[in-house]
């Protein structure tokens, strides 16, 4: 491949003659030309995301009302999904590149089924966790990585940017649907154990319905006519990949990811709690976090313009920089109008973040092996669950606790200079993490 021809990573998408605007609507415009599997495709992530959003909502309530479980209990046990989701983000981001995306996604509707049949119809406490942790949770991270990976085969360079914006959109409208029929539920039900088999079963409807359309995807659109051809095993693929001074690079860059989405994160750990102490228990957190997933879905799609100005790896220091300052808006005190502030300009650094460390991760990824590279995506995921889970609880009791005397500022300035710190360590390793610009890209091509 000629060199001219070839744009590095780091090279902005806009052209002189257009604005990224422009670039934005024609990349959104080029994307109904794309093969009828993405559109296939668009169903099956919001399905199979509904559920997983629905387990992140419902998890800890039913351990605690159902399992009758303590608060510190049922909190390890969700804080574990962090844990063993990291470990299987290792292992399972091989299975797409092994197995191909449409074997993956049948195998990962038909795990999911049948561990939400278990979830309805099996109540002990015991198999229930292990159905959670050895069957949903690693179906769950395997069909995260199998979304993006599926969104990277069915588009093109152009239309890769809006492709990935869709994407993080299609995540939050999920989120959207999961958090209205588990709380209608939930409303019309009560908190019992019918409910809640209600909310699985609905959860294991979706991926009977996944399954099928999963049926109707094509090898050929998804470049995976060879794929049963391979002979590799996981391991020489885990070994081929784990050597590379890329991966490692890579690596760094998501854990630092992990420490500015915690502002997001904490928007839904820290905000409801704090909301409930300052502002009384009548205050609507519902409200709150029902305006920010709208938010999220605007700017997923509309924030895609600025990789036609800058680079991929600048715009997640744009994003670090936008999270860095929202929690400062609560330091002056709790009323709507800063906790919707501070909601949204989380939202707005988190919808930055995500789709475009997606895209830099494709184009770091090794040829044929995406997969794995874009598994490590959903380990920010699950850290940032597990980080801002645990030091919510430790500055909630330290600086706005239930009884006492509070400083619910300081909490706040703590996360932001947390973000802060995140966003200069991006800044000062930049040389030593950003993929080299003279370095080609295994997957590049002219992106013009």
């Amino acid at each position: 491949m000629d060199n001219k021809t070839v744009k590095s990573e780091s090279t902005p998408l806009v052209k002189k003659d257009q604005s990224g605007f422009v670039q934005l609507m024609k990349s959104f415009a080029l994307l109904k030309d794309s093969p009828r599997d993405l559109f296939i495709t668009i169903p099956i992530i919001i399905l199979m995301t509904s559920t997983y959003q629905t387990l992140m909502i419902v998890s800890t309530l039913y351990m605690i009302e159902i399992w009758d479980f303590s608060d510190l209990l049922a909190g390890f046990i969700f804080a574990s999904y962090g844990i063993v989701g990291t470990f299987y983000c290792f292992v399972v981001g091989t299975i797409p590149d092994w197995l191909g995306v449409k074997t993956t996604y049948i195998l990962i509707s038909l795990m999911c089924l049948t561990g939400y049949l278990m979830l309805v119809f099996i109540p002990q406490p015991v198999i229930q966790i292990i159905t959670l942790l050895f069957i949903i949770l690693s179906a769950n991270l395997a069909f995260l990585a199998c979304h993006k990976l599926a969104i990277a085969k069915l588009t093109t360079i152009q239309t890769r940017p809006a492709g990935f914006s869709l994407y993080n959109a299609l995540v939050h409208v999920s989120g959207l649907m999961s958090g209205i029929y588990t709380d209608l539920i939930l409303s019309l039900n009560g908190e019992n154990r019918l409910s809640f088999q209600l909310i699985f079963g609905i959860c294991a409807l979706c991926f009977l319905l996944a399954l099928f359309l999963s049926l109707a995807l094509s090898r050929t659109n998804l470049h995976e006519e060879e794929i049963n051809k391979k002979s590799e095993s996981l391991v020489s693929m885990l070994k081929e990949i784990y050597v590379l001074k890329r991966f490692w690079r890579l690596l760094t860059l998501i854990l630092l990811t992990v420490i500015i989405r915690t502002a997001f994160v904490h928007s839904m750990a820290t905000l409801p709690i704090y909301m409930n102490r300052e502002m009384g228990s009548d205050s609507h957190y519902g409200y709150v976090f029902a305006i920010e997933s709208i938010f999220l879905i605007i700017f997923s799609l509309t924030m895609t313009f600025i990789v036609y100005y800058m680079s991929l790896y600048s715009t997640l220091i744009v994003a670090g920089t936008i999270s860095t300052a929202a929690p400062l808006v609560l330091v002056f005190g709790a009323s709507y109008w800063t906790v919707f502030t501070f909601a949204i300009l989380a939202g707005l650094g988190e919808s930055i973040c995500t789709p475009r460390m997606i895209e830099y991760t494709k184009q770091v990824a090794l040829q044929g092996r995406e997969g794995v590279f874009l598994s490590l995506n959903t380990i920010s995921l699950v850290l940032s669950l597990t980080v801002a889970g645990f030091s919510s609880g430790w500055f909630l009791g330290e600086f706005c606790p239930d009884d006492g005397e509070r400083e619910c500022w300081a909490m706040w300035y703590l996360i932001s200079g947390i973000c802060l710190a995140g966003t200069l360590l991006m800044v000062f390793l930049r040389e030593y993490i950003e993929q080299p610009k003279d370095e080609l890209q295994p997957n590049c091509c002219n992106r013009d």
